[in-house]
């Protein structure tokens, strides 16, 4: 594992107990007695990564406690993006591992997370996302919604009915997206049509040819062989792809502080650690290979194709910052970490 990585995972680990007083100061006594159950969803299948980091989570934390009990709801069994995260804002749901693109109708500056050329890669966001980011972390938990840790996946890729393999072949195509305003902005630059719909609608919509293709990470669309469908994947193009862990406010405002910590210091170390990072990273790569082997066009973007991408985007990051003038304090501390990964390596 790179020393970057160990580093990370130390310092998170502390970061973690102190970085988020905002929300974690006032812990509740524990009397020794209460359980405390966590519903954890997702809406993808196994063996992508959240499905992974869910079994792991719960083997962990009911491994070294009797007094907190981890229920799974894999593949959208508790509802879809949109309820899961209104769970969490309710406190019926406990945690939640989806992309951060799907939180556009409850935190909708979130957006900024998956701004074209924010981050260089995904190692890069992953990083960054991981260390103390108290003005990101702030702006969630006021939403009821609290990052616990950020997991790694690859880039938002494009899975299509036709070929695309230039800046124009995206025009007029009906390409599905994420519910935050900034994917559906992204998809318009590129002379596309954004689609908004639930993830259980899109084999059915790519079908019947009702949409021309989808944007996703490679890991959920060889989970649900979305390649039986489409047969034109093109990578390397977009933004990576922010996953983050995120729980209830309310359900972490009432655990005492031993079980406050056990919850982080488990997320972080699976998502950071030499084992959960590993797997994230083979089975992302196993997943283009599986994509390939199955008759789907694996096609990398040229230079040429993600430097027309980058300048047809690039007026969308001040446009944000114009629309979300609130979030420059989130945007200059993501920068400075990017400036110091960037310093490091």
């Amino acid at each position: 594992m790179k020393k970057w990585m160990k580093v990370c995972l130390a310092v998170c680990l502390i970061v973690a107990c102190m970085g988020t007083m905002v929300w974690a100061a006032d812990r509740p006594a524990d009397d020794g007695k209460k359980t405390f159950v966590i519903r954890m969803g997702n809406t993808a299948t196994w063996p992508n990564q959240p499905n992974w980091i869910m079994r792991e989570f719960k083997k962990h934390i009911e491994a070294k406690t009797d007094r907190i009990k981890v229920q799974l709801y894999e593949g959208s069994a508790f509802g879809g993006p949109n309820e899961m995260i209104q769970g969490l804002q309710s406190g019926a749901m406990q945690a939640v591992l989806i992309p951060s693109g799907f939180y556009g109708s409850a935190v909708p500056a979130i957006g900024l997370l998956d701004l074209p050329g924010l981050f260089a890669d995904p190692d890069e966001l992953t990083w960054v996302l991981n260390q103390d980011t108290p003005e990101l972390d702030s702006y969630m938990a006021q939403q009821g919604c609290v990052p616990i840790a950020w997991f790694y996946e690859v880039r938002r890729d494009f899975l299509t009915l036709v070929p695309v393999q230039k800046l124009a072949d995206f025009k007029g195509l009906n390409l599905r997206t994420y519910t935050v305003d900034v994917s559906q902005q992204n998809i318009r630059a590129v002379g596309a049509n954004p689609v908004i719909m639930g993830t259980a609608d899109v084999p059915m919509a790519l079908q019947q040819k009702t949409i021309d293709g989808c944007e996703a990470g490679v890991s959920m669309m060889a989970a649900a062989k979305y390649y039986e469908l489409a047969k034109y994947f093109l990578t390397e193009l977009g933004a990576p792809l922010a996953n983050p862990i995120v729980f209830s406010k309310l359900f972490l405002d009432q655990l005492p502080q031993e079980f406050y910590d056990l919850v982080v210091s488990t997320a972080l170390d699976l998502c950071m650690g030499e084992e959960g990072y590993k797997y994230a990273k083979d089975y992302c790569a196993s997943v283009y290979k599986e994509m390939a082997d199955n008759g789907c066009v694996v096609t990398e973007a040229s230079a040429e194709f993600k430097a027309d991408y980058l300048a047809a985007t690039a007026h969308m990051a001040p446009d944000f910052l114009k629309q979300y003038p609130f979030m420059q304090p989130v945007y200059d501390e993501l920068t400075a970490l990017i400036a110091q990964y960037r310093a490091q390596k």
